[in-house]
């Protein structure tokens, strides 16, 4: 019942894609086949639409009898079939999303049972991964105690149950006033997820990371820039939202934009990295699990290679048996949870390492579905191999008691002493390319490393020095034009000085 609208209009969509196949087929094969009816080409369509259509749908006849029976017909026929997991869906709630489906898939996977209830105590969706026809006998359809009462059956006959978001479904012509009114109603603290992104001369990522985020439904964008010098914050604010400066530090700048902000969920973002469609629900949804006190998404690393297919399955591996998210994982949590902590610690180094620390110690941290995808620079330049160790040099120095100071330093050396040259010579910027400002090098990095007077590459002028030799060696007429060799020291002065 529920999914033959789909199943016509998909259908349709067949049909038309049969037809114009072939009307290809009469266009390249000549003169000839041209002179065939028109009425041969309509055959055609219905031939391919119907084929495909059967090979992507099967109909189920339905039963007579009231919704429990039918249902459960519905559900028997479809394991009997094959299927290990099935959802059933109700086709008159609008917020239903392709985000909830998954989440509901993703539930079946250790539950019997998944309901998402609706506003006027029913079900919108409903999930099983093994049959059950008992469940739908007994129910009082068409009542305020459908979703109660099918909880009831589900615990007698041993079920694990797991409940999904509410939304609110039509029934009536007032229940379409009703949702009107609450799209227009201004969201509240408690119904907003703010999404924090620290930048740093990020002008090439921070669009790609911001747009997505505007047409999310109740989702406040916040962007908190640390001195940029490249138009950062001018694209941020062409683009409609809010920017607040912030002393340079990753960890810094989240707990500055966590001040401003006024959801009672927050999701810190790096600016390199996407979030996937309907993430604000997987967030809402995540929080609400018993025991739950903070989340982050599974690991995806854009690019192609063994290399980085490998880093996401010990990442995801770490996120989700070891509960050991990283940054650019986007972590997410109550406000009230991080204001218990004392927000990010003020670490130069790791700071998200030891905020997943801290929160290990109140409950649970979810990794979610479907995953984040976060940027492949800092692996491809510096090799996946490379990369890997040097992380967890961090990890273990840091465990061992290193000081965070001294890892930031040994970071950057041994991270972009090989790569820095290259940022500036592709940069047509002289100094001003990534890792040779002593600014533009903390985006790369898994954690944030804040610059400290006379410590950044533009201080100690080892990767600074090494980038202009390279630069007046390989580039003498770029070189001699943009001032590489006097602008060396003038850099050094500068950065040395703003600390």
């Amino acid at each position: 019942m529920w999914s033959g609208l789909g199943a016509v209009l998909w259908s349709g969509v067949y049909t038309g894609a049969g037809y114009l196949l072939g009307q290809w087929a009469l266009d390249v094969l000549g003169p000839r086949i041209a002179a065939i009816q028109s009425r041969f080409v309509w055959g055609l369509a219905l031939v391919v639409g119907s084929f495909v259509v059967m090979k992507i749908y099967r109909f189920i006849r339905q039963p007579q009898g009231d919704l429990g029976r039918r249902m459960s017909h519905a559900f028997s026929e479809s394991f009997r079939q094959g299927d290990t997991r099935v959802v059933a869906i109700g086709t008159d709630c609008p917020g239903l999303t392709g985000a909830l489906l998954r989440d509901a898939f993703g539930a079946l996977k250790e539950n019997d049972l998944v309901l998402g209830p609706a506003r006027d105590g029913g079900y919108f969706r409903i999930g099983l991964s093994r049959p059950a026809t008992d469940l739908f006998k007994g129910i009082p359809w068409s009542t305020e105690r459908v979703l109660e009462s099918t909880l009831g059956v589900a615990h007698r006959l041993g079920m694990s149950t797991r409940l999904l978001e509410t939304l609110a479904d039509v029934d009536r012509p007032e229940d379409l006033i009703e949702l009107a009114s609450q799209r227009s109603r201004p969201a509240t603290p408690e119904d907003t997820v703010s999404v924090v992104i620290p930048t740093l001369d990020e002008a090439s990522n921070v669009a790609g990371a911001v747009v997505p985020l505007l047409s999310a439904r109740n989702v406040e964008v916040v962007v908190v820039d640390g001195g940029s010098t490249d138009g950062t914050p001018e694209i941020v604010r062409r683009l409609g939202v809010e920017v607040v400066t912030s002393a340079p530090g990753r960890a810094r700048q989240m707990n500055a934009g966590a001040a401003v902000v006024r959801g009672d969920t927050l999701l810190f973002l790096h600016a390199d990295t996407r979030l996937p469609e309907g993430f604000e629900v997987q967030v809402r949804e995540t929080l609400r699990r018993p025991g739950v006190v903070a989340g982050a998404f599974a690991l995806r690393i854009h690019g192609p290679g063994p290399g980085l297919r490998a880093v996401e399955r010990l990442a995801n591996w770490r996120s989700r048996r070891l509960q050991m998210p990283y940054g650019d994982q986007a972590i997410f949590l109550p406000r009230r949870v991080l204001r218990q902590l004392g927000g990010f610690p003020d670490l130069p180094i790791m700071e998200d390492f030891e905020l997943v620390r801290r929160l290990k110690r109140l409950g649970r941290i979810e990794t979610v579905l479907p995953p984040a995808e976060t940027s492949s620079r800092r692996w491809v330049e510096r090799g996946t191999i490379k990369t890997t160790m040097l992380n967890q040099l961090m990890i273990a120095g840091y465990l061992l008691g290193v000081a965070p100071a001294r890892l930031a330093r040994l970071y950057r050396r041994q991270g972009h002493r090989g790569s820095s040259c290259d940022a500036a010579l592709r940069a047509t910027r002289g100094l001003g390319g990534d890792g040779c400002n002593g600014r533009a090098w903390q985006a790369d990095y898994p954690s944030s490393v804040a610059a400290e007077p006379g410590d950044g590459p533009g201080a100690d002028g080892d990767t600074a020095r090494g980038c202009a030799r390279q630069l007046r060696d390989s580039h003498r007429p770029l070189a001699r034009l943009i001032g590489a060799e006097g602008k060396y020291e003038d850099e050094r002065k500068e950065t040395t000085s703003s600390g």
